[in-house]
C-alpha cells in the first residue's frame, strides 16, 4: 500500500519535482507550508520506495520458499531454505567456552 501511495502521490502532482527546489518567501504561511511539504514528499521518496520493496522482498520470498518447498521436495521446507542459509550445523553436548571480550574493550 506504501508504495502505491508514492506512486499515486507523485502521479497526482506532476510538477512535484521542478516544485521541490523552489522556495517562495513571498510571506504567505500556506506556500511555505507546501513547499515544505514538496521538499519532504521528493527527498523522502527513495526511502519511500526502498522501505516498502524490501518488505515484499522479504515477505513474498518466504512464500516462494512454500511453494518450492511444496513442489520439488514433498513439502519438506529445509531443502527449500538450503540455498541460502546452507545445511544445519552438527548439535554437539559440548559447552563452548566463555567468550574472551577483552580484546572488543
Amino acid at each position: 500500500i506504501m508504495l502505491a501511495l508514492v506512486i499515486s502521490g507523485f502521479a497526482a502532482h506532476p510538477r512535484v519535482f521542478r516544485d521541490a527546489f523552489r522556495f517562495r518567501s513571498s510571506g504567505n504561511p500556506q506556500l511555505a507550508e507546501a513547499d515544505l511539504h514538496n521538499r519532504l514528499s521528493v527527498w523522502g521518496s527513495p526511502f519511500h520506495v526502498i522501505i516498502p520493496l524490501t518488505g515484499a522482498m522479504l515477505g513474498l520470498s518466504i512464500l516462494f520458499a512454500v511453494v518450492v518447498g511444496q513442489s520439488f521436495h514433498e513439502g519438506d521446507m529445509r531443502y527449500a531454505f538450503q540455498p541460502t542459509f546452507g545445511a544445519e550445523g552438527v548439535r554437539s553436548d559440548a559447552e563452548a567456552p566463555i567468550a574472551d571480550i577483552a580484546p572488543a574493550l
